[in-house]
């Protein structure tokens, strides 16, 4: 059975790694897409084909069209998914997902009651190189799991871009702290708690632009996260064990075509995993099995809520110490 899928919204992310991605699946078809700038539209279509709706919601009301992508700014994500699902259409969500809790619950309850399909795209997860650091960590070659350290950072992307926008739903939290809060949250476990945190807002903006993050567990392991949007690039995660640890270099952006490494030391010998993976084809793959497969649906209801409530518990830290 195969699906039909459109996107809302032309943005760069669509264009250089949902539709290549999308390619590999036979089994969901590519639609169309709609635009509030006609020249991205017309560009997507003569690379991509299909058509150009007119609009969001013919999108939505369009029923030919089985599932939407949502790439647009965070601040859209919630009314544009809540209208998708109330219209019986599957949902593949930018990240994140939402800016509230309740928003996330709310979108979850949908869902769930129309047996449909919403997924938080954070495709790292559905890398190779993850995998592999799970089974090292449960095999136990690196000991009892201590701390987890984890950084996401880049350059200035200019003033325009919708991450330094508080309107649009912007911050560094929401964005490049998303993926090292998410990191954290798979490798520590549903009881992680936050410890502490800080936010450092620009004045130019409006928004945080880079914070860092304590975690904990009832286990008694410790992590933080460290995020930054006007920062030197920085996409690492260091596991430390009673007995060795963990380190890749790479481990939110590995792009299809290149190996990536994850150094693994114990007593003192190095050695070296050595992974290359197709992350955003495996999650839209996932996405797919979702339709008919409930567990993979509530599994993905799952991480989505975890995600949004953690994200809430920073925020809630933040107001009450600083009035953030």
């Amino acid at each position: 059975m195969s699906i039909n899928i459109a996107i809302l919204g032309a943005a760069n992310i669509a264009l250089n790694r949902f539709m290549p991605a999308l390619k590999a699946i036979n089994s969901i078809n590519y639609l169309g897409v709609a635009s509030n700038s006609q020249n991205k539209a017309d560009n997507f279509q003569q690379m991509f084909g299909g058509r150009i709706f007119t609009s969001y919601d013919e999108v939505i009301n369009c029923a030919e069209v089985d599932a939407v992508y949502i790439p647009l700014p965070p601040s859209l994500h919630y009314v544009w998914a809540k209208k998708a699902l109330l219209n019986n259409k599957h949902v593949f969500l930018e990240k994140p997902s939402v800016l509230e809790k309740d928003h996330a619950f709310e979108l979850v309850d949908i869902a769930n009651k129309r047996g449909l399909v919403l997924v938080e795209n954070y495709m790292f997860e559905y890398h190779a190189q993850l995998t592999n650091i799970k089974s090292i960590i449960n095999e136990g070659s690196i000991g009892e799991l201590r701390f987890i350290n984890s950084q996401f950072s880049f350059p200035f992307r200019g003033a325009e871009d919708f991450r330094y926008s508080k309107s649009m739903g912007g911050g560094a939290l929401y964005d490049c702290g998303g993926y090292p809060i998410k990191l954290l949250s798979l490798l520590m476990g549903d009881n992680i708690q936050v410890e502490h945190s800080k936010l450092n807002i620009d004045e130019r903006f409006g928004v945080d632009t880079n914070g860092i993050v304590s975690l904990s567990n009832s286990n008694g392991v410790l992590g933080q996260v460290y995020f930054g949007m006007d920062d030197v690039y920085r996409c690492s995660v260091e596991i430390v064990g009673s007995k060795g640890r963990i380190v890749s270099n790479r481990i939110f952006t590995a792009p299809a075509d290149t190996d990536i490494s994850v150094e693994v030391t114990v007593n003192n010998e190095i050695s070296q995993h050595t992974l290359r993976d197709t992350q955003f084809t495996n999650i839209l793959e996932y996405f797919n099995q979702a339709i008919s497969q409930v567990s993979l649906r509530k599994y993905a209801y799952t991480g989505l809520l975890n995600q949004a409530t953690l994200i809430s518990q920073i925020k809630k830290y933040q107001e009450d110490h600083e009035n953030y």
